[in-house]
């Protein structure tokens, strides 16, 4: 390999820092990195019944991250650009992040809902209501044209240059079958294509924009 590596160093405690770019192939001269030490970002999750949201999943997302998130929890198989601060609410729906430099987004999921708070907009003990999911129902042909057993896809709608810079993306694998009736959990309030894939392509999705606790 060649070019250049860059190197984040990171510790409980501390705000990271970056080292300076790294030869590769090349002898390193000695430097210096100075840690300066900092609070952590402490919070509370509670459900839309003021209750706590323990073993919810909390993720930070900085500006050039996103948060992956597959039937209503983080999904962290390979992503590029993932979120890389993810931890859980404790019992009594606390939890804490590690501060950093920069602005981002607060992402929580449980199985009663969701939230997302800028970090702009939280302090110290922020209480986070969560959102709770709304729910997709409905019916489809149990074979394709072709004969074949389709799928049934839910996505975002929006163009996918959009969602490049979305920083959060709501993806689902789980879809529950039964007969010809589906059941889609786990739903955010925003708006949604959903419909058969036929030919791995999504066929005549309907257009719906879930409200939150709402089954449709």
């Amino acid at each position: 390999f060649t070019g250049d590596a860059l190197l984040k160093i990171e510790a409980k405690g501390y705000l990271s820092e970056m080292a300076p770019p790294l030869k590769l192939g090349e002898t390193c001269k000695p430097f210096v990195i100075r840690l300066t030490k900092t609070e952590a970002r402490p919070g509370i999750a509670v459900t839309a019944r003021g209750q706590p949201a323990a073993e919810a999943e909390v993720g930070w997302v900085g500006p050039d991250e996103r948060a992956f998130l597959t039937d209503g929890r983080f999904s962290t198989r390979g992503y590029s650009y993932q979120a890389d601060q993810i931890v859980k609410t404790g019992v009594d729906g606390r939890f804490e992040l590690d501060r950093t430099r920069d602005e981002g987004l607060i992402v929580v999921v449980h199985p009663d809902g969701y939230a997302t708070v800028k970090s702009a907009d939280f302090t110290n003990d922020s209480k986070i209501t969560l959102t709770p999911w709304a729910r997709i129902e409905g019916s489809i042909d149990s074979a394709g044209p072709d004969g074949k057993q389709l799928t049934v896809a839910v996505e975002q709608a929006m163009s996918s240059e959009a969602l490049e810079a979305e920083p959060v993306r709501w993806m689902f694998d789980e879809v529950s079958i039964t007969g010809n009736r589906f059941a889609i959990e786990h739903v955010p309030a925003v708006p949604m294509h959903v419909g058969a894939v036929i030919r791995w392509e999504h066929s005549d999705p309907a257009y719906l924009n879930p409200e939150p606790g709402k089954t449709y």
